[in-house]
């Protein structure tokens, strides 16, 4: 288990660069949020009502992951969030919507919507 995350992260930080995202800011954390939200992908390919996505944003690349659970009514039950380093996250959820403020340091502003049927990333 523990050389198929090591190999992972390491995926993740190549990734990372490939994409031209700063040495710095493919850390060891934020290769582990990458890594983790992949894990988590994979792992719910076959949980029906589950949907994890990770969240990219231009020249910042890959900022968050957001996992949903979605109930057979539509409902969406649950939003866990994860970030790389500088950024943070507000959440704001409703019965069959969730949104998901993303913030930088630098002031950069990204939301994630996620509703039956549709997905917003701006």
């Amino acid at each position: 288990m523990r050389s198929t995350r090591s190999a992972l992260v390491a995926l993740a930080v190549t990734a990372a660069a490939a994409v031209g995202v700063p040495a710095g800011a493919a850390s060891a954390a934020d290769a582990d949020v990458v890594a983790a939200c992949e894990a988590l992908q994979q792992n719910n390919l076959n949980a029906g009502g589950v949907i994890t996505n990770l969240v990219s944003w231009g020249s910042a690349g890959t900022i968050g992951c957001v996992t949903t659970v979605h109930t057979s009514t539509g409902a969406i039950s649950s939003a866990t969030v994860s970030v790389v380093s500088g950024w943070t996250y507000t959440v704001k959820r409703s019965t069959d919507r969730v949104s998901v403020e993303f913030r930088s340091a630098a002031g950069d502003k990204v939301t994630y919507r996620i509703e039956p049927g549709k997905l917003v990333i701006r």
